[in-house]
């Protein structure tokens, strides 16, 4: 959360895999993630031997509500460097 220029992409495909949409979590290029601190702890998707789901203290649950949504590949790659490439 603290490195310059992170980020989360999520693509979301159509039934054939095809790129519909992007969409976006970060800050301007060099800038770090905005605070995610708050945000819920996601949990392992597999349970130990007792069948508990252990928190995974590094990570976060980004709500769907918090990303932008991009609708072409020029938007992101803004997003992304500054500029379209």
């Amino acid at each position: 959360m603290e490195k310059p220029s992170g980020c989360v992409i999520w693509l979301v495909l159509d039934p054939d895999l095809k790129v519909k949409s992007y969409r976006w979590f970060g800050a301007p290029p060099g800038e770090p993630l905005p605070d995610i601190s708050d945000f819920k702890i996601a949990k392992d998707s597999k349970g130990n031997a007792q069948g508990t789901k252990l928190e995974r203290p590094t990570h976060r649950v980004v709500p769907r509500g918090r990303f932008e949504q991009l609708d072409s590949l020029d938007a992101l790659l803004t997003r992304l460097f500054g500029f379209a490439i």
